[in-house]
């Protein structure tokens, strides 16, 4: 489903950079990202939706697996528990 949210991706090899997503599914996200990420297939990043949720909570920082690396930018697998 498409949808554009701006997202902080944090990774210890690149710190946090804001994106944004192209789309969403129930398996996972892809972010656009202008020049290169420089982060592998398999990388495990945390991410988080900037800003607040309706009822002004924070939203959740949410572990997820680089599973596709495209031009345009990376598709991002949700990693349940």
């Amino acid at each position: 489903m498409p949808i554009n949210l701006q997202v902080e991706v944090t990774h210890e090899n690149i710190g946090t950079v804001e994106l944004r997503t192209l789309n969403i599914s129930n398996g996972g996200i892809f972010v656009i990202v202008e020049g290169e990420l420089k982060l592998p297939v398999g990388s495990c990043v945390k991410v988080k939706v900037k800003g607040t949720l309706g009822d002004g909570e924070e939203p959740p920082v949410v572990d997820m697996e680089i599973v596709r690396v495209e031009p345009l930018g990376i598709g991002l697998k949700f990693l349940l528990e």
